[in-house]
């Protein structure tokens, strides 16, 4: 059990964090929203287009480890944009597989394109938008800026936290949506010819009546050049378990709570941003129900540090990640 759960906590954080443990991978830009009151717009590479009106912090702020996004009532766009407006030198190769994974939840939403994710690598354009009750994957036909075609309307439920995964395998010319590690759906995606290189995040639409109050937890965009690298195989259903940990972030003390739907033998563990294990919470048979094991971190110079950790829970061949963050 043990080098199995070691084994399935490097596959994962390979996904969760690509380049920990697989030197094909690129992280183009990892965003954790970990620092209080660090707006995206402090990064040297990433640039607010603002045209509400009103300042930053009134559309945007960041607290307990999340970006709130304000602009359901505001007209104007207000999108982040990496590196900078002109979407030019982004990194990104449109030979490679490109992965965007974001989770969020959308407290409201007016219209289309309120709140968006959006990645372009310099031939092709593709991204998530939402609207009441639906999550859109968009592709981009043509060159300069035409508009976007929505390859697929996905009803669900977009008030609470989803993970959100667009994965662009250039070689098949297809799009693929998951969200809680469950695949959604597949669509084409034909080459565009557009040629901008990076990536946009956060209110894109200018007209009255479009806008979003969102809260998101993270975003990261990645390449590959093998799928095998993109996809786990033994990823959870949400109807197996749920895994949650609260409060995250935290400082010395996080409750990881998870639910049984029979019997079983649970290892929960958690791993660095290196695939290490840094602590063994679980690894016995427990009743099926709920169950809340407490991680207290001892006030010792052997303590970890602070920053990114990964909760991981194993039942019956079946895992499950939750990305955590440990304040100083």
């Amino acid at each position: 059990m043990t080098n199995r759960m070691a084994i399935i906590g490097l596959t994962l954080l390979a996904v969760l964090l690509p380049g920990a443990s697989d030197a094909s991978v690129i992280i183009i830009k990892d965003l954790p929203f970990n620092v209080d009151g660090q707006l995206p717009s402090s990064e040297p590479d990433i640039e607010l287009v603002n045209t509400t009106g009103l300042s930053e912090s009134s559309l945007y702020d960041v607290t307990q480890g999340l970006l709130s996004q304000h602009t359901l009532s505001v007209d104007g766009f207000a999108a982040y944009f990496y590196p900078a407006v002109g979407l030019q030198g982004g990194g990104l190769d449109s030979e490679l597989i490109t992965v965007a994974e974001t989770r969020l939840r959308v407290l409201g939403v007016q219209g289309r394109f309120g709140a968006e994710l959006s990645v372009f690598d310099g031939l092709h354009n593709v991204g998530l938008d939402f609207s009441p009750g639906t999550v859109n994957v968009n592709n981009w036909w043509g060159a300069g800026g035409s508009p976007a075609q929505t390859a697929a309307s996905i009803q669900m439920d977009i008030s609470v936290s989803h993970v959100y995964r667009l994965v662009l395998d250039v070689a098949h010319d297809s799009l693929d949506l998951f969200v809680d590690g469950d695949h959604i759906i597949s669509v084409d995606v034909p080459d565009g010819g557009f040629d901008a290189n990076g990536f946009e995040f956060g209110d894109g639409k200018t007209a009255a009546g479009n806008g979003a109050d969102v809260e998101w937890d993270y975003i990261t965009v990645f390449q590959c050049s093998d799928i095998s690298g993109v996809v786990q195989p033994h990823q959870s259903s949400e109807r197996d378990f749920r895994l949650s940990v609260a409060p995250n972030p935290f400082r010395q003390t996080a409750m990881f709570s998870f639910h049984l739907i029979r019997p079983s033998h649970v290892t929960v563990a958690v791993y660095d941003i290196l695939g290490r294990c840094v602590d063994r919470l679980v690894d016995s048979p427990l009743p099926a129900g709920h169950s809340d094991v407490k991680w207290s971190i001892p006030f010792t110079e052997c303590q970890p540090a602070a920053g990114i950790y990964f909760a991981c829970i194993l039942v019956n061949g079946k895992s499950q990640m939750t990305r955590l963050v440990r304040l100083k």
